[in-house]
């Protein structure tokens, strides 16, 4: 398990652990999944200075708002099924784990797969409740985050999972890749 501390220092830590997870660099088309918690994105645009817009998809307007203004990404009201099926072919994407929680996610795994160049990286960002991890005592890792993996790896994923602990809070990072065997 990976710890990170301080806090601009922990959430570069966060960051800079998902721009190596994710293997991004300036020219990638990133895309953001939720905003419901959007740091990690925005400091990830801060370290790693990209030739494209980051698009930020979420169905919540509310949640898009504060992003507007901001000229390094796009912010993009649509429900993510609806985004996976839009004819683009993203090449990194960064998924809030109340994203992958809802309806149709199986759906949207599926379809991102189909369109995700080969070599193409997702990275689901979980939250792990505190309460967890005290009742449990035992793995930092959130009880969601196994299912999560098993429908990644269910439409063609090859899925690794790390624990990161941070000021934030402990993290589940659900790193998924389109292996390069089809």
């Amino acid at each position: 398990m990976q710890t990170a501390r301080g806090n601009g220092k922990d959430s570069e830590a966060v960051a800079r652990r998902c721009i190596e997870l994710l293997d991004l660099s300036r020219n990638d088309l990133f895309v953001a999944l939720g905003a419901t918690d959007p740091v990690c994105f925005l400091r990830i645009l801060e370290l790693v200075p990209l030739d494209f817009q980051l698009v930020v998809v979420d169905p919540s307007d509310q949640r898009l708002l504060p992003l507007k203004g901001i000229p390094t990404l796009r912010a993009v009201q649509m429900d993510p099924l609806d985004f996976a099926m839009f004819p683009l072919q993203v090449e990194k994407i960064l998924v809030d784990d109340d994203v992958v929680l809802g309806d149709g996610s199986d759906k949207v795994f599926a379809r991102l797969f189909d369109r995700m160049p080969q070599g193409g990286r997702l990275l689901v960002v979980e939250r792990v409740p505190v309460t967890t991890n005290l009742a449990e005592g035992s793995s930092p890792m959130a009880p969601n985050g196994c299912e999560i993996e098993e429908r990644l790896q269910k439409v063609g994923f090859e899925v690794q999972r790390e624990a990161l602990t941070s000021a934030r809070g402990p993290f589940d990072l659900i790193l998924a890749t389109k292996g390069l065997n089809p």
